[in-house]
């Protein structure tokens, strides 16, 4: 309880005057009627500093009563709809902050172990990590045509796009790279691979090959809404498309 009158309600108090004024936090607090169970602030809480946990706590009795008929409702209508607002930000909190730190305890003197438990997860991703340099994770593609599962299901084949290197990369970067759909990737015997590029020394044959449909070359206009490349399947009239067998060293 200490730490939540010290942290949430010391924020509390700050939010609650930057919203409506310290002049009118202030003027209210002083209106309040004299009561025997509430700590009276006669001259406002706006200049309080150094405010222990009791004080603290003090305010938390009525703040909420100095607000209640503040005009909120005039606010939501300027908003019109609570879009990009988390309504469920308390839940969320309550989450984090009661339901997994007691389930990281053993159950036994569990308000200590929550503490220690919520400072360490906050003081964690402030340290560096020592593995962060190794990057284990490969890109990879995808090429896998539809097929039935073992109930007999259908499962729709997969072949996923990938920039391609055609080009120079000195000159234009739009014009040294274009996407294409990955159909298919195989190997050729290297007695028939010696025919086909003859001259070729060996240490340069391709160790894998690939079929590839092309898209449309980027252009140097993006669209105006998301300020991205738009492009295209070549297609032909006759429902065939723009296809080459490339070596896989130039997917990118």
């Amino acid at each position: 309880m200490h730490q939540l009158y010290q942290g949430v309600i010391k924020h509390l108090k700050l939010w609650v005057i930057e919203a409506f004024g310290a002049a009118e936090i202030d003027a209210r607090c002083r209106r309040l009627p004299p009561n025997h169970h509430v700590h009276l602030f006669m001259k406002g809480i706006s200049s309080l500093s150094r405010l222990t946990g009791q004080e603290h706590n003090n305010i938390a009795q009525f703040l909420l009563s100095i607000i209640i008929d503040f005009p909120i409702p005039d606010e939501n209508q300027g908003f019109r709809h609570n879009r990009h607002f988390n309504t469920e930000h308390t839940e969320r909190l309550h989450i984090d902050m009661a339901k997994d730190a007691y389930r990281a305890s053993n159950r036994k003197d569990e308000y200590m172990q929550m503490t220690k438990w919520l400072e360490r997860k906050e003081k964690m991703p402030k340290r560096p990590n020592p593995i962060t340099g190794l990057n284990m994770t490969d890109d990879s593609i995808h090429v896998q045509p539809s097929q039935r599962d073992p109930r007999g299901r259908p499962v729709p084949g997969r072949f996923d796009t990938a920039l391609i290197r055609i080009g120079n990369e000195e000159g234009d970067i739009l014009k040294a790279y274009c996407v294409g759909r990955i159909r298919l990737v195989f190997t050729i015997a290297k007695l028939a691979l010696a025919k086909i590029v003859p001259g070729v020394p060996r240490a340069r044959w391709p160790k894998h090959l690939a079929y590839v449909k092309w898209f449309s070359p980027f252009s140097h206009q993006v669209d105006p809404n998301h300020l991205l490349q738009k492009v295209s399947r070549v297609e032909f009239s006759d429902g065939g498309g723009l296809a080459s067998v490339i070596d896989v060293s130039d997917i990118v």
